[in-house]
């Protein structure tokens, strides 16, 4: 798919309106930044429950549709992970520059 292409399967998951398949790869592909930001510490099935939680609540659409919330989730995300080991809900990366990338 061409960037653009890209873009617009990213929305339609966020937009909720996305093929199953479309949708799985785009929380395959977040749980494992998940796990990386999380170093390891958390399983690829956890990160893939934060992932889809995140999309499902709507959080991850209002975190790339705006980059100073995603700033201030991003420093929320990063001082919760340093104080508490329950799941939360993260942002997704988007192509269109996250803050927390």
């Amino acid at each position: 798919a061409t960037e653009e292409e890209a873009a617009l399967i990213f929305d339609s998951v966020l937009e909720n309106r996305a093929l199953p398949a479309q949708k799985n790869i785009v929380l395959a592909n977040a749980a494992f930044g998940i796990q990386v930001l999380e170093k390891g510490q958390k399983s690829i099935e956890e990160c893939i429950a934060i992932a889809r939680e995140s999309i499902d609540s709507g959080a991850a659409s209002a975190s790339a549709s705006s980059p100073a919330s995603n700033t201030a989730i991003c420093s929320s995300s990063r001082a919760a992970r340093s104080t508490s080991t329950a799941p939360r809900p993260t942002t997704i990366p988007a192509s269109r520059g996250d803050p927390c990338w």
